[in-house]
């Protein structure tokens, strides 16, 4: 399990670039340290139209996170947008928690406290705005989809205020988008295309519909706020740089963020002591954010001029990223070991902005082979290591899943902030990478590009390693006899010529013992061809139990054998060969067979010197077994 040195509280969380994940990432992060927790980022990421294989192997985290080891747990349920995960999100809290959890940015969720801001009073400040002080009567909606939780609340509640106000509503007054940027040309068809019906005003369940709608209106040269008003909810970090830029709720995250890591850090003093709390919702208060999209804040220059400037360096700075990633992709996919990941690992980390250390986590097959998994399994293999900036190299230790790192690499004085996601590609996981950041910083969409990258490599290297086997499979077929699964021919030679030069040079002592097998035509004729295929393998186990590990033994045909002995001379050769005649006994006495089996034996045993071939050494061999096997026909000719 993760060590019990600091007590720990893991977060779930999806997507690491939208504002929200941001400051989840922020918040958590400080305050923990503040109340002397280490923090595990589970990371994911996903949409709700997510439909590629990698999207959908992210559901992963929730078999792989380790929950049952964790003090505490703060999870962001509407973070999670893909296809049943908010669900899985839950099933795992649901079943295999053990500790307090709190969830933020959401609320009524029975069982569980909940932080939130309170959405049913929230986008109300705003809408009272628009008529009050606007004295507008004709105003839209634009919510997200249909069965979104926050966006059906904030819908209720634009409904509500103008039946309050005695506002009219019309068969469109509310069109359903998507909580993000894909549905603005729809939306402006949909309320503008009857012009003379237009609203005075749209306000959006999201600041991401609020801008696509926004660029939708300046394509056609309508003005905001002079033609119409546009609002939107949540002031994302970009709303302010929308054109014009955008009145907004902000929902005061800092506030509620913290909260959550105070209100876990109480349920989990609570439980030290016994007390079992009951489940709390703690509502959070919006703050109104007006801008110059409804026409209260006069435009500034000195603020464009910022927000130019602003702007330009983020182009700047991502145009550097790509150009980044785009070497860091090339060289690692170039890779052939994993020996040349990790050197490319190393020298391309500091790209990675306010990195401090990065450890990847390989899944092992539980087979007990050292090879890497492709899909989640217990035990782990520390790949590659490096820890505030000092290459630790590629310890290979293995260790539990439950455990994230090995233990000297969690070690510290002062509490510390993980961030992991896994390594996937199509139907493959790999396992998993475990990032942390100077203090204070947290993770952009930057890590997740270079987590695909690092998928795809291991992805490369997984194929190569199975192309590599597959090939070394097809090798040793083509060199190894079927029936005995000694060398043949060709694996004997493909064995011995290499080291042929050597044993030359330094004059060594070889000796060659052949062997034919005696009477296996009358073996076949008289019992038939699976014992005479039995009597092949009797000789072959005999020669494969004597043979010692620097020889070489094969069949080179038919009935014949050959073992080469490198170093042997005569008397060491006589010894092998008296332990081939003993076990070739062995197994004549424990088979059971009505006959014996037995070779012809030959042996050449010769000094190495320039002039002297493999193909001599065969020959030479060959003979001598030849005149052992004239020598015992003769002897049974005589006894006839």
């Amino acid at each position: 399990m993760i060590s019990a040195a600091r007590k720990k509280i893991a977060v779930f969380i999806n997507q690491s670039d939208g504002n929200f994940e941001h400051l989840v990432h922020h918040f958590v992060q400080r305050r923990a340290r503040e109340l002397n927790y280490d923090v595990y980022y589970f990371c994911t990421v996903g949409t709700r139209h997510s439909m590629n294989t990698y999207d959908l192997l992210e559901r992963g985290m929730f078999s792989f996170a380790p929950v049952e080891q964790f003090d505490g747990i703060i999870a962001t349920p509407t973070s999670y947008e893909m296809s049943n995960t908010q669900q899985m999100l839950m099933d795992m809290l649901e079943t295999r928690a053990k500790c307090p959890v709190v969830l933020v940015r959401a609320s009524d969720i029975p069982g569980y406290c909940c932080v939130a801001t309170d959405e049913k009073h929230a986008i109300r400040p705003l809408i009272r705005h628009l008529i009050d002080h606007h004295k507008l009567t004709k105003i839209a909606f634009m919510a997200g989809y249909q069965g979104h939780a926050d966006s059906e609340i904030r819908l209720a509640c634009y409904l509500d205020e103008m039946k309050k106000h005695n506002l009219p509503l019309t068969d469109r007054s509310v069109f359903y988008g998507d909580m993000w940027k894909g549905k603005g040309e729809e939306a402006f068809h949909y309320f503008f295309d009857d012009w003379d019906n237009r609203p005075e005003a749209v306000v959006c369940a999201s600041d991401y519909m609020a801008g696509a709608l926004l660029d939708a209106l300046r394509d056609r040269n309508i003005k905001v706020p002079e033609d119409v008003i546009v609002t939107g909810f949540d002031n994302v970090s970009i709303s302010e740089f929308f054109q014009p830029p955008l009145s907004t709720v902000t929902q005061d995250y800092e506030v509620m963020i913290t909260t959550a890591v105070d209100l876990l850090d109480q349920r989990i003093r609570e439980k030290a002591m016994g007390i079992e709390a009951a489940p709390m919702n703690v509502p959070i208060p919006g703050l109104l954010v007006l801008r110059d999209s409804c026409g209260c804040v006069s435009p500034q220059k000195q603020r464009e001029r910022e927000v130019i400037i602003s702007q330009h360096k983020r182009i700047e700075m991502f145009g550097q990223r790509e150009i980044s990633q785009t070497y860091f992709s090339t060289l690692l996919n170039s890779c052939n070991t994993l020996e040349d990941m990790h050197e490319v690992i190393w020298r391309k980390l500091p790209d990675v902005p306010h990195i401090r250390s990065f450890f990847m986590c390989l899944f092992r097959n539980d087979d007990g082979s050292d090879s890497m998994a492709e899909t989640l399994t217990d035990n782990v293999q520390l790949a590659i290591a490096i820890k505030n900036m000092k290459d630790c190299g590629m310890p290979k230790t293995v260790f539990d899943k439950s455990f994230i790192l090995p233990y000297e690499f969690t070690q510290d004085d002062e509490p510390q902030a993980y961030f992991i996601m896994l390594l996937h590609k199509q139907n493959s996981t790999f396992g998993y990478s475990v990032l942390q950041y100077d203090p204070d910083y947290e993770p952009t969409s930057f890590y997740h590009h270079w987590n695909v990258i690092i998928s795809n490599a291991l992805s490369n290297y997984s194929n190569q390693q199975k192309l590599r086997a597959l090939y070394e499979e097809r090798r040793l077929s083509s060199i190894t006899d079927m029936l005995t699964k000694l060398n043949n021919r060709r694996g004997l030679e493909e064995k011995l010529l290499p080291i042929w030069p050597e044993l030359v040079e330094k004059n060594s002592m070889i000796s060659f013992v052949s062997y034919d097998l005696n009477g296996l035509k009358y073996i076949n004729d008289n019992f038939g061809h699976l014992d005479g295929d039995f009597a092949l393998a009797a000789v072959s186990e005999a020669i494969r139990q004597v043979t010692p590990p620097n020889c070489i033994s094969a069949r080179m045909g038919g009935d014949e054998f050959l073992t080469a002995l490198p170093g042997y001379n005569e008397e060491q050769a006589n010894a092998f060969l008296e332990k081939y005649n003993a076990a070739l006994m062995n197994i004549n006495m424990t088979s059971g067979k009505p006959y014996s089996v037995s070779a012809s034996l030959g042996m050449f045993v010769v000094q190495l010197d320039q002039d002297i071939t493999l193909s001599d050494c065969l020959r030479q061999s060959d003979a001598k077994m030849y005149q052992a096997k004239s020598k015992l026909k003769r002897r049974r000719e005589d006894r006839v």
